[in-house]
């Protein structure tokens, strides 16, 4: 293939890779929000779009990686200015995954805290509960097998 061919599928492979990840951190930008609002109903459908992209961002990767030595060899020739491009949409997919990773870590802060505090309530009922029974009086027993004669 020739070398300009190979620029351009290089380079339609990254802006495939940089739309795919747009569309990821939109989906985990939707996710924080339904963490931090507590609307479950619509996380499973969330996670799942999420998963999606992910899979098709390692698919993207695979073939970029499968032109790992062009690429080296792209860069290191730094006469030519056809890696700027190259270098271009690169820079743009790296800011967008490290927004992707603080969202990440927004969510993973978010679902924690409402974790502690489910658990609190969970500790709270159980205490009322177990006031409540306090108050309940109990029954004699009376013994299971009572003698009688006839």
């Amino acid at each position: 293939m020739g070398r300009k061919k190979e620029i351009c599928r290089i380079d339609n492979l990254l802006e495939k890779k940089y739309a795919l990840c747009v569309r990821l951190r939109d989906c985990m930008l939707s996710l924080y929000r339904s963490i931090e609002n507590g609307e479950t109903s619509e996380m499973g459908m969330i996670i799942g779009k999420r998963d999606s992209y992910m899979k098709r961002i390692n698919k993207v990767d695979k073939q970029i990686t499968e032109n790992r030595e062009f690429l080296s060899a792209l860069f290191q020739n730094k006469e030519s200015g056809d890696g700027f491009l190259i270098k271009t949409r690169i820079n743009k997919t790296r800011e967008i995954l490290e927004e992707i990773a603080d969202i990440q870590k927004k969510c993973l802060i978010c679902g924690k805290s409402q974790v502690v505090q489910l658990k609190q309530e969970i500790l709270s009922v159980r205490q009322q509960i177990h006031a409540f029974k306090s108050y309940i009086p109990h029954s004699p027993s009376h013994s299971r097998f009572v003698d009688t004669v006839r």
